[in-house]
């Protein structure tokens, strides 16, 4: 199954494609039109080869390594992903001015930025439960 984010993204250049198209722009067109059928080649290529499917980390499962040391990576990648979601929203802010679709496109991907960051900070207090020693609770 392809990844939601090998979607959004395929589906955006597609639709900047559209927008070149539409302004005359036919070389820019076809690059961007190029750009989404490699972005979704290499989407349906990683999912039939099955890289990237690491699935979802679950305490104490095989593999996952002590609680805290994975909740520690995941903090690691919560914070980068802090970062594309400001970078993002900033850009989409500045393209929303100087060129509209290129603003819309880049909100899309800046949604999908801070819709995991939050999935990550979910993920990162479950493995924090899932560490104390007592379950949470204090008696």
């Amino acid at each position: 199954m392809l990844r939601p984010s090998t979607l959004i993204a395929s589906g955006c250049l597609a639709l900047l494609s559209v927008w070149r198209a539409a302004d005359g722009a036919y070389g820019l067109a076809a690059l961007f039109a190029a750009l989404a059928l490699a972005n979704l080649g290499l989407g349906v290529w990683t999912a039939r080869a099955g890289h990237g499917r690491a699935g979802p980390v679950v305490p104490g499962s095989a593999g996952s390594g002590p609680p805290a040391a994975e909740a520690e990576r995941l903090r690691r990648i919560r914070a980068g992903w802090l970062g594309i979601t400001l970078f993002g929203w900033a850009a989409a802010v500045v393209g929303a001015f100087t060129f509209p679709p290129m603003g819309l496109v880049l909100a899309a991907l800046a949604l999908y930025a801070s819709l995991r960051y939050r999935r990550s900070g979910q993920l990162v207090r479950a493995l924090e439960e899932a560490a104390a020693p007592d379950g949470g609770s204090e008696a």
